[in-house]
């Protein structure tokens, strides 16, 4: 399965984290807002 998280604060790194540790063979994609 592929997760996808948008927002690369501190809240979407920990839920990729987390969701890493749950399901270590699903694919997680965080998107972060480029800073200008």
């Amino acid at each position: 399965m592929r997760i996808i998280i948008v927002g690369g604060n501190h809240a979407g790194i920990a839920a990729a984290l987390r969701i890493r540790e749950e399901y270590p063979d699903d694919e997680v994609i965080v998107f972060e807002k480029k800073m200008k």
